[in-house]
């Protein structure tokens, strides 16, 4: 609650944040999560009966969703537009498409992969915006999340490079996850209680510190990168020696 005054009037003002955290309805997150096929029926009841009430009915209520629509109990994309009417907006998160789970390395946050070979389309902002209003979701009812750090590998200088010695698109990674930068997540034991390693994050100042850029969001020498036409991302990456980066 906070508190301001003019020169005849006290007012107060107060706010409600509550946040919960479900990723996602009728599909798994994590990795330990128990899910069901009535997730997102659920869901939509939760919802419904939230607005019902006179609070919840003034309430400005948002949800942070994945780059494709909640499924049905089918695992077909649920119909939208009975979200739209009860949520004020839906934030797609249009981040974390390709890490450590992946099959290679990929962009983070791609603009686009409608462009890209079909066996690494795994989802972009174009693909995602597409696939929410196709589903029901108004444009103007859609944020999209944009991811503002990238993901570090562990890559073999055989896979590395094309023969012009530029960063391969789509290279296999090695299965050490490279420490990310000083604000990086470090080793210990998720919820599900898996052992896991460094997150291997890296955002743009953490870029800089680690001497990968400039100030100026440059390349430093030395750094070898490429502009991806297709995600309209870049890629950078060092030539370290042969060992454990931990």
């Amino acid at each position: 609650m906070s508190e301001f005054s003019t020169s005849d009037q006290l007012f107060t003002l107060r706010t409600l944040t509550s946040r919960t955290s479900w990723e996602y309805p009728n599909r798994q997150g994590i990795g330990c999560n128990t899910i069901s096929k009535q997730d997102t029926p659920n869901f939509l009841s939760l919802l419904q009966e939230l607005r019902a009430h006179q609070v919840g009915r003034r309430l400005i209520l948002t949800a942070a969703a994945p780059i494709t629509p909640w499924s049905d109990p089918n695992d077909k994309p649920f119909d939208i537009s009975q979200f739209a009417k009860l949520l004020d907006y839906i934030a797609i998160m249009n981040y974390d498409i390709w890490g450590s789970w992946s099959p290679a390395v990929g962009p983070n946050a791609a603009l686009n992969d409608t462009c890209a070979p079909p066996q690494y389309q795994q989802g972009s902002a174009v693909s995602a915006v597409q696939a929410w209003t196709s589903a029901g979701l108004p444009r103007n009812q859609l944020v999209l999340g944009v991811g503002s750090y990238g993901h570090s590998f562990l890559v073999n200088e055989s896979v590395a490079l094309t023969e012009r010695g530029a960063i391969a698109a789509y290279p296999r990674f090695e299965p050490e996850q490279p420490r990310g930068d000083s604000s990086d997540d470090g080793p210990g034991v998720d919820v599900c209680g898996e052992v896991t390693g460094w997150g291997g994050v890296f955002n743009f100042w953490g870029l800089v510190e680690s001497k990968f850029l400039d100030e100026k969001g440059r390349p430093l020498q030395g750094i070898y990168y490429r502009y991806d036409e297709c995600s309209q991302t870049v890629r950078s990456g060092l030539a370290v020696p042969c060992q454990r980066l931990d």
